[in-house]
């Protein structure tokens, strides 16, 4: 048997997809209250462990939906009425940082203000550390994210290549802390926007997601 995921869709309510595949399940509709396509997989996995121990669907579904996630993993936060922060500092690759930038353009496709707040990333060849903090800088301009800010100085390469890419309407901003990017954006925020925090554990980004989306924890 194979389970697969269709007709995916992201929200700013969370994440749901068909299941398609091989198997006595598909057709079923999945709805999960994390946001983003990373959340899509292990969701399938846990059907099809389920499916073989005999469990029927609806509580199937139920432990899908209920599975647990790291703090910090794509965690909504809802500050205030029509403003969604994106809390996703509890850890950052090039593959993950690009995946979540993805899934805030995706959830300000409709025109809503799209904020990505962005630390250093995790790169595994040091000899690569500079070109992939560079693409992830491109990508933002690329995806017409509205706005970046971009916080320590691990991470300034993003700012730069944010800058030299041509013809973004977009503004990059450079802060030395995670205090200076709250100040900048704390009072800025808005009904109809869309922040992501994204960065390495190191460095410490989780405490502002909270911050930002009121759940405060400085």
């Amino acid at each position: 048997m194979s389970f697969d995921a269709d007709n995916v869709r992201i929200t700013r309510a969370g994440t749901s997809f068909t299941v398609g595949g091989d198997n006595p399940w598909t057709g079923a509709i999945v709805s999960l209250p994390r946001i983003g396509e990373r959340f899509v997989e292990p969701a399938l996995d846990s059907l099809a462990a389920s499916l073989e121990q005999g469990v029927p669907l609806e509580r199937a579904l139920t432990a899908a939906r209920s599975a647990p996630a790291e703090r910090w993993e794509m965690e909504a936060l809802y500050p205030a009425p029509g403003i969604l922060v994106l809390n996703d500092a509890a850890e950052a690759t090039p593959a993950t940082t690009i995946a979540a930038l993805k899934t805030l353009a995706e959830l300000a496709i409709d025109g809503s203000r799209s904020t990505a707040v962005l630390g250093e990333v995790d790169v595994d060849d040091a000899t690569e550390w500079r070109e992939e903090h560079d693409r992830i800088g491109r990508i933002v301009v690329r995806l017409n994210i509205s706005r970046l800010i971009v916080v320590g100085d691990g991470a300034r390469h993003i700012h730069n290549a944010a800058g030299l890419e041509g013809s973004w309407d977009g503004e990059s901003v450079l802060v030395g802390t995670p205090e200076q990017a709250y100040d900048l954006l704390g009072e800025d925020l808005r009904d109809g926007d869309v922040v992501l925090v994204k960065s390495s554990a190191s460095a410490g980004l989780g405490s502002l997601g909270d911050r930002l989306g009121g759940a405060d924890s400085w």
